[in-house]
């Protein structure tokens, strides 16, 4: 463990171990790049001029990302000063350094400030709109419910479980506001002993996805504040509508288990890549169209936001961004 993963990993800045990773990678890179030798500590950072003039040289995007890795690394934690606000605290010595970057990333957001971004050639390509994405859920829910299987509570066949599996993955994307592949991490948990975690151990609750089983009738998500790639306030409950519940009803009553999406191979638990996958496979299998998680979030964004007018910040909540994000990078209008 270097000390750019040692520091962020005590940091109170709360990051995941996926951020702490690409902040650590972008760091080392932008050193190998200034000194042709690996990160050994902060100090090539004071090299401001050299630095700057090789970002110029990136993409926007990558500008960006290295921007935000140089001011976490240079000022590890944050300083509360309201419930709604903290201010960086940057490291002895790098005060100065510090607004240089702090500065050029002001610049750099007010010139290139976003409205609604166009498809590009690839989502032209692969698009689809959303009203065919939700015929082709409900097709396939009505050619699994035709078979009839559901109603041996018993015995399914494979074949028919991975089916249901397909169709629940779906659903998750289509019949509630699509989030990223959080759903993979999701665990089974009793109403009973969400109620208990809620009073006695609240940690527990803010470092998971749990769906929470009321009864048949009534189901939740409930989101950690932690858990979640955007961090939030307090943890997220999303009520689950009926026709996703049926679709549960049916799904847990052949699968047992702490956890809710499977392997297909071994029925351990499912990770993102793997969703990922399934979601990709069903449409290029339907449509031969590549569409991802990502570009799931985009068409439902684009095809609600037209007729949201004042819930739009409600679905970014439930999507798990911003509303700036919800319309500079998921809405695409034509």
């Amino acid at each position: 463990m270097n000390f750019v993963e040692k520091e962020l990993t005590n940091s109170n800045r709360n990051l995941s171990q996926t951020t702490i990773k690409k902040y650590c990678i972008d760091i080392n890179k932008l050193a190998l790049a200034i000194t042709k030798k690996p990160i050994r500590n902060r100090a090539f950072l004071k090299k401001t001029d050299e630095i700057i003039k090789y970002i110029e040289s990136l993409s926007n995007g990558c500008k960006k990302n290295y921007l935000c890795s140089i001011l976490t690394v240079l000022a590890p934690n944050k300083k509360v000063i309201s419930s709604s606000k903290n201010k960086a605290i940057p490291k002895r010595g790098y005060k100065k350094v510090y607004k240089v970057y702090s500065d050029y990333l002001n610049d750099f957001n007010i010139e290139n400030k976003k409205k609604a971004s166009t498809k590009n050639d690839r989502e032209k390509l692969n698009w689809i709109d959303w009203e065919i994405i939700l015929k082709f859920q409900k097709e396939l829910y009505n050619n699994f419910i035709e078979k009839n299987v559901h109603k041996n509570t018993k015995y399914i066949a494979r074949s028919d479980k991975l089916e249901l599996l397909n169709l629940l993955c779906l659903s998750l994307y289509t019949l509630i506001p699509p989030r990223r592949l959080i759903y993979a991490k999701t665990l089974l948990l009793s109403y009973e002993d969400y109620i208990k975690y809620n009073d006695e151990k609240s940690d527990i609750l803010d470092k998971n996805l749990f769906l929470v089983i009321l009864d048949d009738d009534n189901k939740f998500f409930s989101f950690g504040k932690s858990i979640v790639k955007s961090k939030t306030k307090e943890n997220l409950v999303i009520n689950i509508p009926k026709e996703l519940n049926d679709i549960l009803n049916i799904f847990l009553v052949y699968h047992k288990g702490d956890f809710l999406l499977f392997r297909r191979g071994d029925e351990t638990q499912m990770n993102k890549n793997e969703l990922s996958k399934l979601l990709n496979t069903l449409f290029i299998k339907k449509f031969n169209k590549k569409i991802s998680c990502n570009m799931l979030r985009k068409i439902y964004a684009t095809h609600t936001c037209p007729k949201l007018n004042n819930n739009i910040a409600r679905i970014a909540n439930q999507m798990n961004h911003s509303v700036s994000t919800h319309i500079e990078h998921y809405v695409k209008p034509e």
